[in-house]
């Protein structure tokens, strides 16, 4: 990986230190910073690429660093991490303006993957070419309400366009309970790496999408189509669209 410029925050010595090792035997270029009043100081003296910040922060949180970086420095890419990760914490730090969620404790190659995936968003416009009708946790996945009541689920083309070409995608087993800000799917390209989706609704899947199996592309090239991942019996269908960004009015 090239140079980057990634602001770190956290006020745990231990996670800091880890974060420095890997990103530097990545040749990643970092900054560090133990609040979020400090973080700010630092984007003020100049402004970073991302914006790596733990939720739990003294003073002002990492949701609140994440959301005022959204409203007066756009050309940042913030991911939220965390020790006590929950699905209420993904739906928060995505609903505030962060591009991913990284839980803590998290590997070499799950650090590596978020970073990658936001370096890909620096930059670039983040417009979805969702079609009208879809419900969306932004930049990882969407949600279709079936006239049967069922929901279909899927990748974003945003989510799709931050990775390399697919090798493999991993689809939820039938009769397997997703949660909204949950995992979805785990995706793994051509170079290994693997990625993780979160879940735009909770339900019980009824269908896997077997098609997958044979031809993987097609969660590439027809993502709002016949590469969808599962279709579940929603838990809360009410509820959890409130949560998320749509496309209405409906095609």
């Amino acid at each position: 990986m090239s140079l980057s410029d990634i602001l770190v925050v956290d006020d745990e010595d231990v996670v800091l230190s880890a974060i420095e090792r890997i990103l530097s035997a990545h040749a990643l270029h970092y900054r560090m910073a133990g609040s979020a009043e400090e973080a700010v100081r630092q984007i003020q003296s100049r402004t970073p690429e991302i914006l790596l910040a733990d939720i739990k922060l003294p003073g002002a949180s990492g949701i609140e660093l994440v959301s005022l970086c959204r409203e007066q420095y756009s050309s940042m890419v913030s991911v939220c991490m965390t020790g006590y990760a929950n699905t209420e914490h993904v739906l928060l730090s995505l609903e505030s303006g962060a591009a991913d969620f990284l839980p803590k404790p998290f590997t070499v190659d799950e650090l590596i993957s978020t970073i990658t995936r936001a370096r890909q968003l620096v930059g670039r416009a983040a417009g979805s070419r969702a079609p009208s009708g879809l419900f969306l946790l932004d930049g990882h996945s969407w949600g279709r309400v079936e006239e049967d009541g069922t929901l279909t689920l899927g990748l974003t083309d945003i989510f799709l366009r931050t990775i390399g070409p697919v090798e493999a995608v991993e689809v939820p087993a039938s009769n397997t309970m997703l949660r909204q800000g949950g995992v979805l799917t785990h995706v793994k390209e051509r170079g290994g790496t693997v990625y993780r989706a979160w879940c735009a609704f909770g339900g019980r899947v009824e269908q896997s999408n077997a098609r997958l199996n044979a031809d993987v592309g097609a969660v590439s090239s027809e993502p709002y189509g016949g590469g969808w991942i599962a279709r579940v019996i929603p838990t809360s269908v009410e509820e959890e669209k409130a949560r998320l960004a749509n496309t209405w009015p409906p095609g």
